[in-house]
């Protein structure tokens, strides 16, 4: 299963990286962050999301499941808001 990232963006906000470490998204929260994640990874078939702490360690790791409506952006997903 894939893991994609969100961390801390070196100059602003947080990033999200793909399973390949490519700059995927940007977002000024790390929970706008997360929210864009699970979305691109859902509509990608699923896989691990790594929430990255602000210093430090992981604040957190998900399984994110696949869509049955990939690219359709009026639907929610269930996850936990990391802290």
């Amino acid at each position: 299963m894939a893991e994609w990232l969100v961390r801390p963006h070196p100059s602003e906000g947080w990033q999200v990286l793909t399973p390949a470490r490519t700059q995927a998204a940007v977002a000024p929260t790390r929970h706008e962050a997360v929210t864009k994640a699970a979305g691109m990874i859902a509509d990608e078939g699923g896989g691990q999301l790594l929430v990255a702490g602000a210093e430090g360690p992981p604040a957190g790791r998900y399984r994110v499941p696949p869509t049955c409506r990939p690219y359709q952006r009026d639907r929610e997903l269930d996850l936990p808001h990391p802290h």
